[in-house]
């Protein structure tokens, strides 16, 4: 009769892949989001980049601007980076 940690070996291996896929999936969105954001707010960097959907727009460079810039940052980091720090990790450890 097989072990316990036969059968668990077994099941993980069936569910990694879709975890993995997920993961990737998760990190992809995540990178998209701060992609997006990056281009909004620097519209000439987009520019220079081909994305030409900011080409009417040029950067804000008020002093509430950068401040909204400065909360904007903290905020995704407190709400996304280490969920995005997790992810690389787990994804790079299972890919390996």
């Amino acid at each position: 009769m097989p072990s316990a940690f036969v059968l668990v070996a077994v099941l993980v291996a069936q569910i990694a892949p879709a975890t993995l896929d997920s993961r990737r999936k998760q990190l992809a969105e995540l990178l998209s989001e701060h992609w997006e954001y990056t281009m909004r707010t620097n519209p000439e960097y987009a520019s220079v980049l081909g994305d030409k959907r900011y080409n009417d727009k040029i950067t804000d460079f008020s002093e509430k601007a950068i401040y909204a810039d400065i909360e904007a940052q903290k905020q995704w980091r407190i709400e996304k980076k280490d969920r995005a720090d997790r992810l690389v990790l787990r994804t790079v450890a299972t890919s390996s």
